[in-house]
């Protein structure tokens, strides 16, 4: 029986708590703080709960989700590391830490994250880890020229360690300092060609991205991978491709991990495929090699939508080109040169590897530019698609959406994003691409919210394509500071829609701007 008194003590404690429980004056500031910095708020969360016991009916999936198909013997000694992550600049989820534990005890591995969870931060956790515990300091990313930029961006950003681009004019000086210095080497498959005779010592982990494209055994760049691994003491092939799908190109990547165990996987899959109990004996085959968690296991609380910033290296021929554009003084030209068209495009080429990804996964996207003359080098990489621009009449705007909502799997849909990027809705689709950035922050939201929006039943991905060493670069900036006023607008007014014309510059002004910052730029080089 409760005593009075101690009965007294409890409801002044809870009047207490009521008290601290106390709501924020401020929603609108409260919900844009979480959203702007939810990985990091999701990350500390998970942190505070570790080691505390839930009994409800979501912690076993919720568990079994980080570790994806690994087998519980095989989870347990890889949660058992303990990793030392000083100096890199980023909170890990808890399946990042388990990813990158994973790397790090199992050695030679296939990380097949849905994309969007974060390979690249698993991969430099795991090197983190590694120099700070094995003093290792030699590793080596090989991937598509495409995302080299993405990959260079990341290491300066997240980790202490040099990132060494062997890619371009300078790969053979920056092959030399990697040598010597160590460092993370960043390379493309093709550029690997030229030098892998000359990569001739031990590497303490290698990373191949995008790995799908080494499906193929009677390739060179799958040779080329082939030799690295077994220079390296460690090696993880990461692709968000779900290869299980495809088990004989997945035993292909599992062989150039570990050979043997690839080669039992390929004679599972020729002696028992389509027999019952097939896909249950591959998973428990591959479970030493192979993790892979979707954004459905480890995200139920995932924001709706996800940005990624492709960071794109030109060619040199591209870059040429949009040197002397530069020099023009031209800014639209400086632009529609950053979108490629000059002895290759690496952004098409990068359009390309996601709408194969997408199209795979039966996901519709909406391609967002201002250049018609870019939207139809885009068409023309897609094959049938639809297409709405300035020249399209309203009346018909409405067909061509139907058209796009009511397809089955996967359709493209490229915009203007002056004409595409307001008044419809594409809630159908889940991704967005907006192909270079644009003068105001609005009219990115803008586009966006085509497809993020009321009614929209998926998860939202944004690409947001960036030319490395071009205009891109510097209106990114000037736009991500335009962003950050207007947040600061709409919070201090208290306003949920502030105005745009707070933070929207004129287009003279911010060409000045980004025509003197090129300028510079093109001089310092």
């Amino acid at each position: 029986m409760v005593g009075h008194d101690e009965y007294r003590i409890v409801l002044n404690e809870a009047a207490q708590s009521v008290q601290r429980l106390e709501p924020p004056l401020d929603w609108d500031a409260l919900r844009n703080e979480y959203r702007d910095r939810f990985a990091e708020y999701s990350a500390v969360l998970e942190a505070g709960l570790e080691g505390r016991h839930v009994d409800d009916a979501t912690s076993a999936p919720a568990q079994q989700g980080r570790h994806g198909s690994v087998p519980a013997q095989i989870a347990e000694r890889v949660e058992a590391v303990v990793l030392s992550l000083d100096s890199l600049d980023v909170d890990l989820r808890g399946y990042q830490e388990f990813g990158a534990k994973y790397l790090v005890h199992q050695k030679r591995t296939v990380l097949g994250d849905e994309m969007g969870l974060g390979k690249t931060i698993q991969a430099l956790a795991a090197m983190t880890h590694l120099h700070n515990v094995e003093d290792a300091n030699w590793f080596m990313v090989v991937c598509p020229a495409s995302i080299i930029g993405n990959w260079s961006r990341e290491i300066e950003k997240r980790s202490k360690f040099s990132a060494r681009i062997l890619h371009g004019a300078q790969r053979q000086d920056q092959l030399h300092r990697w040598m010597t210095s160590g460092g993370v080497a960043v390379t493309s498959f093709e550029t690997l060609r030229a030098m892998i005779d000359q990569i001739n010592m031990p590497i303490h982990l290698l990373i191949a991205d995008e790995a799908h494209y080494l499906k193929n055994r009677a390739t060179k760049r799958n040779a080329n991978i082939r030799q690295l691994a077994q220079l390296s003491d460690r090696i993880a092939l990461m692709t968000g491709t779900a290869l299980e799908n495809h088990p004989k190109e997945f035993a292909e990547l599992v062989r150039i991990c570990d050979h043997q165990l690839g080669s039992n996987l390929a004679n599972a899959v020729t002696n028992s495929l389509g027999l019952p109990g097939m896909a249950r004996r591959f998973e428990t085959l591959v479970a030493p090699a192979y993790l892979r968690r979707n954004q459905t296991d480890v995200l139920r609380e995932l924001p709706e939508c996800i940005e990624i910033e492709e960071w794109i290296t030109l060619s040199d021929p591209e870059l040429r080109h949009y040197a002397n554009q530069v020099h023009s003084r031209n800014a639209m030209a400086m632009r529609q040169a950053a979108n490629g068209g000059a002895g290759g495009n690496a952004k098409l080429e990068r359009l390309s590897e996601l709408v194969d990804e997408y199209r795979d996964a039966g996901r519709k996207l909406v391609i967002f530019s201002f250049f018609r003359n870019t939207l139809d080098a885009i068409g023309d990489l897609l094959g049938a698609h639809h297409r709405i621009d300035g020249s399209v009449p309203a009346i018909r705007r409405s067909a061509i959406i139907d058209q796009f909502t009511n397809a089955k799997g996967f359709a493209a849909m490229v915009c203007q994003i002056e004409a595409g990027g307001v008044g419809i809705n594409l809630q159908s689709a889940s991704v967005v691409v907006l192909f270079e950035p644009q003068y105001k922050p609005t009219t990115e939201w803008q586009a966006i919210k085509r497809a993020h929006r009321m009614g929209q039943t998926n998860r939202v991905i944004v690409h947001r394509f960036l030319a490395r060493e071009t205009i891109d670069e510097s209106l990114r900036q000037l736009v991500a500071k335009k962003a950050a006023i207007f947040d600061d607008y709409a919070r201090n007014s208290a306003v949920k829609d502030a105005s745009p014309a707070a933070v929207d510059t004129s287009e003279t002004q911010i060409t000045q701007q980004l025509v003197e910052m090129e300028l510079r730029r093109i001089g310092a080089a």
